[in-house]
């Protein structure tokens, strides 16, 4: 794909150069919470670069993102939520480029197999640590008080590829399973896929290889691990509402 002229940068842009040659945990956290929950658009000399989500998550990821670059950000409050949004954004032609040549622009039918190869192997699991907060969903299960086990699964759309999460557990011996939806929710048509990660096993062997190194990402997601990991009572916050339901 050819793009049009080179537009002046804004005083909120990001350097590319940080993602042809990724070195850092925060830029392999960045593309994978990208993949799942980002956008990337181009209209005419707009070369667009956002991601909205919750504003407390968006609090939480301010200081990761603000040290890949300068981004314009936004709150609001929307009309299908009762909880406030933040979005990120930036109008970068070089960094729209690099993301479109590695499938940003159909990572709804398409696996992160490009972006991955770009990725030092001993950073990927900063780049599922990404995934996992954008996309995916854990739910602690209790028993006399004290967390007793855990689900964990991916969301998608309908047509979602999930070879390079399926080849991932393969790779640890993790058996999945793969759901589709197509149904009827509050009067609207919702057609989606699901990963369920099997196995008390599975599930930690693979959040243990998600959430080793350095602890960036979203602290609920983090804790809810922690508490799993450790045998703990499940914290009683707002972070201790399961992300989705568990499987049906």
């Amino acid at each position: 794909m050819k793009v049009g002229r080179p537009i002046k940068l804004t005083g909120h842009s990001v350097d590319v150069k940080q993602f042809e040659n990724i070195n850092t945990k925060e830029v392999a956290y960045f593309l994978g919470f990208l993949w799942a929950d980002g956008s990337i658009y181009h209209r005419g000399y707009q070369y667009r670069i956002e991601i909205e989500i919750a504003k407390s998550d968006g609090v939480v990821l301010s200081e990761l993102l603000s040290s890949i670059g300068r981004w314009n950000v936004q709150t609001r409050r929307r009309k299908v939520s009762k909880q406030p949004s933040m979005k990120f954004s930036c109008n970068n032609r070089f960094l729209y480029q690099f993301l479109y040549d590695t499938d940003y622009g159909y990572k709804s039918t398409k696996p992160p197999s490009k972006i991955l190869e770009k990725i030092p192997t001993d950073l990927h699991h900063y780049f599922w640590r990404g995934y996992l907060d954008g996309d995916g969903c854990i739910y602690l299960t209790k028993k006399l008080g004290r967390v007793n086990g855990i689900r964990v699964n991916f969301w998608g759309t309908y047509r979602q590829d999930w070879t390079a999460l399926r080849t991932l557990c393969a790779s640890m011996n993790i058996n999945v399973a793969l759901y589709k939806y197509d149904r009827i929710i509050r009067g609207k048509h919702q057609r989606s896929s699901t990963i369920y990660i099997l196995g008390s096993d599975g599930r930690k062997k693979l959040l243990d290889y998600i959430f080793q190194g350095e602890p960036i990402g979203l602290t609920r997601k983090m804790m809810k691990y922690q508490c799993f990991r450790d045998g703990q009572p499940q914290p009683m916050s707002e972070d201790s509402v399961p992300d989705a339901p568990p499987p049906m």
